[in-house]
């Protein structure tokens, strides 16, 4: 049985490529280093954008939500 606090176990996860542990992804990378770096950079530019094209409007107003 495992541990329910262990994250990585032993047996291959279907959302995993074969024989790793690197989690499948759009970018196929499959070296877990390299897809951390990755998806570092890809949210840095994400932030980025947002953060120079916010979105305008008012989000606090929850009249509107009944």
């Amino acid at each position: 049985m495992f541990s329910k606090y262990d994250v990585y176990t032993t047996t291959q996860s279907i959302y995993c490529y074969p024989n790793s542990t690197v989690l499948k992804n759009k970018l196929n990378i499959r070296d877990n280093k390299l897809l951390k770096t990755a998806e570092e950079e890809i949210t840095l530019i994400r932030q980025m954008k947002l953060l120079k094209n916010s979105i305008k409007d008012n989000f606090s107003n929850t009249r509107d939500l009944c």
